[in-house]
């Protein structure tokens, strides 16, 4: 597993992260590392000495990968992280019987989610719109083992949850990074990436977000949005979330409330 920060160099430690994601289908959340420039390989299912050889495993919704389930809860009970969206819930259910019971009889549309989490809360504002593309997503029913990150306006069910399992954790999302994504839900989804990187470092979100995206390189590669004009999504994220050099006096607070204003909805 990850070595925790200790006192070690910080951007070390995030440099040595080992991370691999599974195989692509309606979620491609490589495409969110690509953006912050965070280096990972492609998930072959392989076990090295019977086990996972990884500090973060990404599961993209609808991936065709398979896994040893009992291994999946032994690389998180010795401190592995584990990020699983939308149909991806299968797997975890698989593992962990016991963490949360879904749904699948749903059917698209967009939702307006809660922000509970506190670190999330900062830079996306109290609430986003959700957009769920598929004809048949996982609603989240109860999760009495999990800590709430985001829940639905309506109705207060839970949209993503964080479970502890032994050293580990294991976060789970019912949206997944769509084709169509708006740019907010792009900027959510590489808030999460970093939440899971200072879960398995153990190193504050924050300096964990500043060590991301001030380490990210942009190639020039862009994201369509749903308008069709073009965005430079790590050079975007960055220019919203620091604080300009010659602003160095206002608060953390100030600036957090600067872009909820920019980007609540009305």
């Amino acid at each position: 597993m990850a070595n925790k920060s200790n006192g070690k160099d910080a951007n070390q430690v995030i440099q040595d992260l080992r991370i691999e994601v599974t195989s692509r289908h309606y979620d491609d959340i490589g495409k969110i590392l690509d953006q912050l420039g965070i280096k990972y390989t492609a998930y072959d299912g392989n076990l090295y000495d019977g086990k996972l050889d990884c500090d973060i495993l990404f599961l993209n919704c609808g991936t065709s990968d398979t896994f040893d389930y009992q291994e999946l809860r032994s690389f998180v009970d010795r401190g592995g992280v584990l990020y699983a969206s939308d149909l991806t819930s299968s797997h975890l259910l698989t593992a962990w019987p016991e963490i949360m019971t879904v749904t699948n009889n749903t059917s698209p549309g967009t939702i307006r989610a809660n922000i509970v989490d506190k670190d999330l809360r900062q830079y996306i504002g109290d609430s986003i719109d959700v957009v769920f593309d598929l004809s048949a997503w996982s609603r989240i029913i109860t999760a009495p083992q999990g800590k709430v990150l985001m829940e639905s306006a309506s109705g207060h069910f839970p949209i993503m949850v964080e479970f502890t399992f032994g050293s580990g954790k294991v976060f789970y999302t019912s949206f997944h990074n769509h084709t169509q994504a708006s740019e907010m839900e792009r900027d959510l989804l590489q808030l999460l990436v970093i939440k899971q990187i200072s879960a398995a470092t153990d190193i504050d979100f924050k300096k964990t977000m500043d060590i991301v995206t001030l380490s990210s390189k942009p190639s020039g590669a862009t994201s369509v949005g749903t308008s069709g004009s073009q965005i430079d999504s790590a050079s975007s994220i960055i220019a919203k979330w620091q604080k300009k050099d010659e602003d160095k006096t206002s608060s953390t607070e100030s600036m957090a409330d600067s872009i909820k204003a920019k980007w609540r909805n009305k």
